[in-house]
């Protein structure tokens, strides 16, 4: 029998929609200035400007305050806006974090299953 672990994240300044444009169909959003905004295509094609979008891949959206996305044939993604964090980014397979040193922690956390722990709140720094 599998439990689940729930984590408690407090200061996480997002949003995240879930959307399915049908053909010849936009979606429009007003993004909160300052945040970045990304698209992760699940499904379809779509396009902003002259940028095409397919799924399975994922498109960040430059500055500015808008993101206008249309579909010819129907497209179906998930849509995020937040504030950045700043923070370097060390990335391996399906984990990211800050440092190489984190990332290789987070590696042997997964082989020896601590890697998750339960119970605890992470707090803002």
């Amino acid at each position: 029998m599998r439990t689940a672990t729930v984590v408690t994240i407090v200061a996480l300044v997002l949003s995240a929609r879930y959307v399915t444009l049908a053909a010849g169909k936009t979606f429009d959003h007003v993004a909160k200035k300052g945040y970045t905004v990304f698209v992760y295509e699940i499904d379809g094609s779509g396009y902003s400007g002259d940028a095409l979008m397919k799924s399975g891949r994922c498109a960040l959206f430059g500055e500015g305050d808008s993101a206008e996305i249309g579909t010819k044939d129907g497209f179906r993604f998930l849509f995020v806006s937040g504030k950045p964090l700043r923070e370097p980014v060390a990335w391996g397979g399906p984990i990211v974090m800050n440092s190489e040193e984190e990332l290789a922690e987070a590696f042997q956390g997964l082989e020896e299953c601590t890697f998750i722990k339960a119970g605890k709140t992470v707090k803002p720094s």
